[in-house]
């Protein structure tokens, strides 16, 4: 049976957990961005397309989580264009 201690890890674990995806992909956003603008990648290359896709995915979890449906709808087409510049790339 759960204790309220238990409950109360867990829950902090996944706040933790959120918040450190948001993180990431906040950051993997803005690295793209900063790496493509002073030519550092390309914007046809795998990493760049790769950054943007996880960081859309991450922010989009965020939001969902929080329940900012506007970002998270921006984030969701984010990460689809990415996925057809990965396709593109890749196949």
């Amino acid at each position: 049976m759960n204790n309220p201690q238990q409950h109360e890890l867990r829950e902090s674990t996944k706040k933790y957990l959120i918040e450190f995806v948001g993180w990431y992909g906040a950051f993997a956003i803005t690295i793209a961005y900063f790496a493509n603008s002073f030519g550092y990648l390309a914007s046809d290359g795998l990493s760049y397309q790769l950054l943007n896709f996880t960081g859309g995915i991450a922010l989009g979890i965020l939001t969902y989580v929080k329940r900012a449906y506007q970002s998270t709808v921006v984030n969701v087409i984010w990460s689809l264009i990415a996925t057809v510049a990965l396709w593109r790339i890749i196949g």
